[in-house]
């Protein structure tokens, strides 16, 4: 299947107030968690079923917020199930849930993963540090000046980096922050990023 078939961008744009750049922005945010939502999910099948509904919850509205419908509703079906406390149930439903995903997630990855360079796949040597640091005191001077534009082409441009220890945890806090738009969050984190690498 192609995206079209995954995402109804109408759907989607009326979410974001029919702002192309803004749902391109959140469907890239949604993309970056998938794993780790798909990860709690099926941590927690039929060992945690509170958190298990608390993560297909999530699943759902960040589905329907950028137009995926037809997995929304299918988070929508696993959350009802367990609300229900439906064990066959959730056992029916939850895995072609996670095979729907596996698909999406493929096509996504053609979108945002850049060709050749995957987020998160160069690892970062002694001669890339002065380079990185430039970029994070661009970084947080964009964001000094409101200019929040520049601030996410910069996080962009980090995310080929392969950051591990505390930086990993701190790059993981500036990117959730600047997509939340908390952009003191994000600043305060490049500044101790800046500091740690």
């Amino acid at each position: 299947m192609s995206m079209g078939d995954y995402v109804d961008r109408q759907a989607g744009l009326n979410v974001t107030g029919g702002d192309p750049d803004l749902l391109k922005e959140v469907t890239k945010t949604y993309w970056s968690n998938l794993d780790r939502e798909m990860e709690t999910i099926q941590t927690n099948l039929n060992t945690n079923l509170e958190e298990y509904i608390i993560a297909v919850h999530g699943l759902k509205s960040t589905s329907r917020a950028i137009g995926a419908m037809t997995l929304g509703d299918m988070a929508y079906e696993c959350e009802m199930a367990g609300k229900a406390g439906d064990t066959e149930k959730i056992n029916a439903l939850t895995p072609p849930l996670i095979e729907y995903v596996k698909g999406f997630k493929a096509e996504l990855d053609k979108e945002f993963s850049d060709a050749g360079t995957p987020a998160g796949s160069l690892e970062i040597s002694d001669a890339d540090i002065p380079e990185i640091k430039t970029k994070l005191r661009k970084l947080v001077a964009a964001l000094n000046d409101y200019d929040c534009d520049t601030a996410e082409d910069v996080v962009d441009e980090l995310e080929q980096y392969a950051f591990t220890g505390e930086a990993a945890d701190l790059f993981e806090n500036m990117c959730d922050a600047i997509a939340s738009f908390d952009y003191d969050g994000c600043r305060e984190s490049a500044e101790v990023l800046i500091g740690t690498i």
